[in-house]
C-alpha cells in the first residue's frame, strides 16, 4: 500500500507513511499502544528506531500545534489531540 498525502507530498523515509497512518488510528479512537502495534506489521516501520519514532511523534505535535493555534482548521484541534497523545505516551 502507498499512502501519498498530497497536501505535504514529500520524499521521505520510508516509515513516515506508517507513523502519519499511527497518527490517524489515534485520532479514530484507538490507544497509542494498539496504534503502535499495528504498525509493526507495516515492514517499512520497523526502519524507525525507538528515538525516530520518538522525535517524528513530538516534531509532528509541534506542527500541528502550531498550524492549529496560526492557522486553525475544524480538523486540525483533533488531529493535534492525536499527536499530543502518542506523544505523552511515547514519552512515558
Amino acid at each position: 500500500m502507498r499512502v501519498v498525502d498530497w497536501a505535504w507530498s514529500r520524499a521521505a523515509v520510508p516509515w513516515l507513511d506508517a507513523g502519519f497512518s499511527l497518527l490517524r488510528l489515534i485520532d479514530a479512537g484507538h490507544s497509542p499502544d494498539a496504534a503502535e502495534r499495528w504498525a509493526e506489521d507495516v515492514e517499512t516501520w520497523h526502519g524507525a528506531s525507538s528515538d525516530d519514532r520518538t522525535a517524528f511523534a513530538v516534531a509532528v505535535l509541534g506542527i500541528w500545534e502550531f498550524l492549529q493555534r496560526d492557522q486553525p482548521l475544524p480538523h486540525r484541534e483533533r488531529l493535534t489531540d492525536a499527536a499530543r497523545r502518542w506523544v505523552r505516551w511515547r514519552l512515558g
